[in-house]
């Protein structure tokens, strides 16, 4: 019997002469647990990818498209953090032009729209939107920006979120104006020294 279990570790000390080292700790490892652990990171990479990336586990409440700019706007006038990452998780465009009955301007994003309707409540809202938005200087019908929206309402913390996301200074509008431009013309002076500053 002890001339077998000699042979069989001989055998094994031939096959796998690195767990020669591993054994003198009595700690054994087998090509079995290696693989089972290749196995569950893979697994587990393949979880938080399709969890955070693809979104696959998200609770979804919007059936179609069309619902999910419909709640994403209703998200952003009523100021709902909570409804507006609900939305995002379902998979929103958050640069699909968004539906409105009385909007200001055709082709208004859910950025523009926040920066319109912005207040000390809801500056989280224009946060979330300029840090998840692929494209800061998407344009409306009119060739205006989210940056062009801040400089005419003279709003420096919403102007201050998107030149730290580096939305573009230099795109006109229709009529020809930058915001710094806009920003001059309304004597709009702090917004014009945050613009000029870039």
């Amino acid at each position: 019997m002890h001339s077998v279990v000699q042979h069989n570790t001989h055998i094994r000390n031939v096959i796998y002469p690195s767990l020669d080292v591993l054994s003198s700790n009595s700690y054994l490892v087998y090509p079995f647990e290696w693989s089972f652990s290749l196995w569950y990171r893979q697994a587990r990479k393949d979880f938080i990818t399709a969890k955070y990336t693809e979104k696959r586990f998200a609770r979804r409440k919007c059936p179609d498209g069309v619902s999910k700019l419909h709640t994403l706007c209703d998200a952003v006038k009523s100021r709902d953090i909570f409804s507006l990452i609900q939305v995002y998780a379902e998979g929103v465009d958050l640069m699909e032009p968004i539906p409105l009955a009385n909007g200001h301007e055709h082709g208004e994003t859910a950025l523009h729209l926040a920066v319109r309707l912005v207040d000390r409540t809801s500056l989280h809202i224009v946060d979330f939107l300029t840090q998840n938005s692929v494209n800061l200087d998407k344009q409306t019908a009119k060739g205006s920006t989210a940056l062009h929206y801040c400089c005419l309402t003279d709003n420096m913390e919403c102007l201050k979120l998107l030149l730290r996301g580096k939305a573009s200074i230099d795109i006109a509008s229709e009529s020809g104006e930058t915001p710094l431009d806009i920003a001059k013309r309304l004597k709009h002076l702090q917004c014009e020294e945050l613009v000029s500053a870039v």
